[in-house]
């Protein structure tokens, strides 16, 4: 036996993608999923919970994101699997959607506060460019179906997160598309994601482009930050966790361990992107997971063991790139296409160079505390990051003032104990980023 091998019984699955249907109502021109009138029954969804809620043997919180096609088409079927999983299930079971927002009222906007779904909004920008890859069935402009709820959901706070894809068609707007979708809509946090798939190949004018963009982007990343805004983007976070863990991501995401998807006729995948490929089927809800050995490849996926390029780079926040990407472009898991390597670089070298800038600003090692509490004291003094203690404050007040106007000691203890709740909030909340990032369930 392997010594290096990893104890799959540990992964038990705790998220889950489920297609509720390969149909769709837009006709995105970079979407990988084929449209057929495929769609779940009512039998498939009660299999599926019941072998989700059988996989809980750590009584972990059990994640199910309503995927597609637009799994909104199936509307009735979300209403009817929450309110069955709060009936019959003792697990704390979280819903979730991924949507196009299009097929949404004042109803449908209800049940989803009502009963917690958070919604994840795939927008790609202003109208003029929103429109330009996303259009309906019969080809036309598909943003005026969106607006509206986009900014209800984002007023409701259903959604915080904007997903909007880039091409090389769309890439010149990219700096607007995020201040639009953070200033005038009031997303939270932007995620721009090129689409790798092999839509469309980056030149090198697209090359240039980018860095365009991205001057002024990474400009406005640091404005916010020094201003004590929220960052709003969040693979720069990303990018600091790995540099401040002086750790490289050995594999890109969760997908395979515990995360997988789950397909209109129940069978298993690794993810929500292999549905497409009938050949990484891992097993069926009914059966549960059967080719333990299709699992493992990817429970034991480390990409600088796989790949002598990836071994070589310094790209700690990459993990050998997007699974399905590499798949569709490379013909295998282990290989990242050029262009993916191209973009992600840029993305690592990037960020490195915002954090290099900003690592020593008090309002920037406050935004990112919970980060910096990981680092060790050797990488801070390899990344070059001054202690920010307020000596000088308090030698000055160690002197003439030191007996006027004391507070007690109960006002000290209470001012520690508030201090210590808002650095445990932070650090609840990075764990909570950081365990989204490595099932792979957000975006």
């Amino acid at each position: 036996m392997n010594k290096n091998k990893k104890d799959l019984s540990s992964k038990s699955i705790s998220n889950i993608a489920l297609l509720l249907t390969e149909d769709c109502n837009f006709r995105c021109e970079y979407c990988f999923i084929k449209k057929n009138p495929n769609k779940i029954d009512w039998g498939t969804i009660v299999d599926t919970l019941s072998w989700l809620s059988g996989q809980n043997s750590k009584n972990e919180r059990l994640s199910v994101n309503f995927f597609g096609g637009e799994p909104m088409l199936e509307y009735d079927l979300i209403k009817k699997t929450v309110l069955y999983a709060e009936k019959e299930y003792e697990d704390n079971f979280k819903f979730s959607i991924t949507t196009n927002g299009s097929l949404f009222d004042e109803e449908k906007l209800d049940f989803f506060e009502d009963h917690n779904i958070s919604v994840l909004f795939s927008i790609d920008g202003p109208e003029h460019v929103h429109n330009i890859h996303r259009k309906t069935t019969d080809g036309s402009d598909s943003f005026h179906q969106v607006e509206w709820a986009m900014k209800e959901v984002v007023k409701r706070g259903l959604g915080n997160v904007a997903r909007p894809t880039y091409t090389p068609d769309t890439l010149p707007y990219l700096f607007e598309t995020v201040k639009y979708l953070l200033e005038e809509v009031g997303f939270k946090t932007a995620s721009p994601t090129p689409a790798t798939d092999g839509f469309k190949q980056f030149s090198e004018e697209d090359y240039k482009e980018y860095d365009r963009q991205f001057d002024k982007i990474d400009k406005y990343f640091k404005d916010r930050v020094l201003r004590g805004d929220s960052a709003g983007i969040n693979y720069y976070q990303k990018c600091f966790r790995q540099e401040l863990s002086d750790a490289s991501m050995k594999a890109p995401c969760g997908a395979g361990k515990k995360y997988v998807a789950v397909n209109h006729a129940g069978d298993i995948f690794p993810c929500h992107r292999f549905v497409q490929w009938p050949e990484w089927k891992i097993g069926n809800v009914k059966n549960g997971i059967t080719e333990t050995d299709l699992r493992e490849i990817f429970a034991n996926f480390e990409n600088d063991k796989t790949d002598p390029k990836c071994a070589k780079c310094d790209n700690k926040f990459c993990g050998g790139g997007c699974f399905a990407s590499n798949y569709s472009q490379t013909g295998s898991i282990y290989k990242t296409s050029d262009m993916s390597c191209e973009l992600s670089k840029r993305q690592w070298e990037r960020s490195m160079k915002v954090f290099d800038e900003l690592k020593n600003e008090p309002k920037f090692q406050s935004q990112f505390s919970s980060l910096y509490k990981r680092a060790s004291n050797n990488t801070k003094e390899r990344l070059g990051i001054r202690d920010k203690k307020k000596n000088s404050c308090n030698s000055n007040n160690n002197h003439s003032n030191k007996h006027r106007h004391r507070p007690s000691q109960k006002n000290n203890q209470i001012k520690r104990l508030e201090q210590r709740i808002i650095k445990l909030e932070k650090t609840i909340q990075s764990v909570s980023q950081i365990v989204l990032d490595l099932v792979g369930g957000g975006e």
